[in-house]
């Protein structure tokens, strides 16, 4: 027969078993980034590096203050006896001593007495030859030209016919003098080796000051060291090329000299600002041999001052 209608839905089955595992889906686009995380603590510090290589030296600073004066040292032994010092100078002549006792008289001899001027004349009539009379005066001319030669060369004058041994030679001779240059001769030797040099007398100690090529000798240098105590030299040099001044040696053996020296004392005079402009340095030491001295690295806008001894 036919169909019958449809009937109504019946109750809900119940769950089935889970259906098996599909295969892996594609990959799908990158996401957005997110957004940066909080720092990390930090970390444990990390071995010690190698060393560097050394850099470079560095301009010369300023000159530190003065320390405080040290505590006295020992008595050092004595020393052995030095060598006998040169002979000074001969000094100024004295005064005039007090006229003698009349002499005895000569009836038969015509007799010269001394005038003002260093002139004689005669006292009485002279019977004898007018050579004699010749003679007598002119003994007397050559006397007094030789007592002005004698007082020219015990006040020496700086000239190159009359040089000094130095400037405090010369100052002793000659009170008034002025500052400026003059001719000296330290061994007293022949005077065509005279060399220039300048005094300075404005100082308490009168200086003498030669330039370090002038020296015709090393007697001439020997005998200024002998004479003086101190010797200072003054150096010059551009900032750029301030580098050269850090070495030195001595003009004289050509060998090293050091700036650190205990018995060498270093002051800036002029002090570098940046690269411009020049720096002075000055070199001042009891030990008068160490200078003069130059530097080890030749420049050619550094310059060196005179020698000065005091």
């Amino acid at each position: 027969g036919d169909s019958g209608a449809t009937g109504e839905p019946g109750p809900q089955g119940l769950k089935g078993h889970p259906g098996l595992k599909g295969p892996t889906g594609f990959t799908g686009a990158p996401g957005t980034p997110g957004s940066d995380g909080k720092p990390g603590p930090q970390g444990p510090a990390g071995n010690a590096g190698s060393q560097g290589s050394r850099g470079s030296q560095g301009p010369m600073g300023n000159p530190g203050n003065d320390g405080p004066p040290g505590s006295p040292g020992n008595d050092g032994p004595s020393g052995d006896s030095g060598d006998s010092g040169v002979t000074g100078n001969a000094g100024v002549a004295g005064p005039p001593g007090p006229p003698g006792p009349p002499g005895k008289g000569c009836p038969n001899c015509g007799g010269h007495y001394p005038v003002s001027g260093g002139k004689y004349k005669r006292s009485v009539d002279f019977e004898g030859e007018p050579k004699a009379v010749e003679m007598v005066e002119n003994f007397f001319h050559e006397l007094s030209q030789l007592k002005n030669q004698l007082s020219t060369h015990h006040c020496p004058t700086g000239s190159i016919e009359f040089p000094g041994r130095d400037c405090a030679d010369l100052k002793l001779c000659n009170p008034a003098i002025k500052t400026g240059s003059y001719f000296i001769d330290p061994d007293e030797g022949s005077p065509h080796n005279a060399i220039q040099a300048k005094c300075d007398f404005n100082t308490e100690t009168p200086k003498t000051c030669v330039e370090p090529s002038n020296f015709e000798s090393n007697s001439h240098l020997s005998f200024l060291r002998l004479l003086h105590h101190n010797v200072e030299q003054n150096f010059t040099e551009s900032c750029k090329s301030s580098d050269s001044l850090q070495k030195m040696h001595s003009l004289e053996t050509s060998e090293p000299l050091s700036l650190d020296d205990k018995h060498l004392s270093v002051t800036m005079l002029s002090p570098c600002k940046g690269t411009s402009g020049d720096v002075t340095i000055q070199m001042k030491t009891s030990h008068t041999e160490l200078l003069p001295a130059m530097p080890t690295v030749h420049s050619t806008t550094g310059q060196s001052s005179h020698l000065c001894f005091a």
